[in-house]
């Protein structure tokens, strides 16, 4: 998907969760181990919106896999500029030349 305005970006993964494929390390308590594989995350379901203010000022967009959502937050301030839902496992974001944003 194509989402037009100059941007900083960051993707969030769900590395945090999945950690990337890699083994939990050996320090980690089994209980907390098992908490996480636990975790269900569940589908945004809402409909995306951004706020009419947002095509004026830098914009950086967070992915979350696990919801298959990307929030959008002012830059620098952080404040919460839009949430684009519908996406299947969105695994990054990127920014071409001219300014256009790729999830």
């Amino acid at each position: 998907m194509l989402f037009s305005r100059s941007a900083i970006t960051i993707g969030v993964a769900g590395a945090l969760l999945a950690g990337c494929g890699a083994p939990p390390p050996a320090s980690m308590p089994q209980d907390a181990i098992s908490r996480i594989a636990a975790a269900t995350v569940h589908p945004d379901r809402s409909p995306s919106w951004m706020a009419p203010r947002a095509k004026a000022s830098h914009l950086l967009y967070v992915t979350n896999a696990g919801t298959g959502s990307v929030s959008v937050f002012s830059y620098p301030a952080g404040k919460p500029s839009g949430n684009l839902t519908g996406f299947t496992k969105p695994m990054g974001d990127c920014v071409d030349q001219a300014g256009h944003v790729w999830i």
